[in-house]
């Protein structure tokens, strides 16, 4: 049962990744969710969506469910997708998007990262195209009784 639920459609542009991040943290702080818990869900939530939008290009969707113990991410695009294991090794220098490719930057370190601060990470195919990168964090404190509803009951 999520106690809270946030489904964004965003238009391709690193313009937004702060902004996602902000109401990630925003929405989970609100909830009741430690500091700790919520510093990592905003790492994933930014981390996710920045390879999103450098890698598959074009608009991308994020969704967050916080459940008592649980946050779920979910970022899925329409982009060519990729083999988690033809990646390169983290410290790789590649073109640099954001200049256009005039300068080259070190990169790979987006999903060990992922991998390091979520507890289940699993990357897949978005049918028809794209990838769907789906990342579960068990909260350290979570308080699961943040959205109380008028009855008693939990709101689903």
């Amino acid at each position: 049962m999520s106690l809270l639920r946030l489904s964004l459609e965003l238009p391709e542009g690193v313009a937004y990744v702060p902004a996602l991040r902000r109401t990630a943290r925003c929405l989970l702080e609100s909830a009741g969710v430690p500091g700790s818990d919520v510093e990592d869900i905003e790492i994933l939530v930014g981390e996710l969506a920045t390879n999103a939008v450098l890698h598959a290009g074009g608009p991308y969707r994020v969704e967050l469910v916080y459940s008592e113990d649980w946050v779920t991410l979910s970022v899925t695009d329409c982009g060519v997708g990729f083999s988690p294991a033809d990646l390169p090794p983290p410290g790789t220098a590649r073109p640099d998007t954001l200049s256009g490719g005039a300068d080259e930057r070190l990169c790979g370190w987006g999903l060990p990262l992922v991998r390091m601060l979520a507890d289940k990470v699993e990357i897949g195919p978005n049918e028809p195209c794209g990838t769907r990168v789906c990342a579960e964090k068990r909260l350290r404190h979570a308080t699961p009784t943040a959205f109380p509803h008028p009855a008693g009951r939990p709101i689903a």
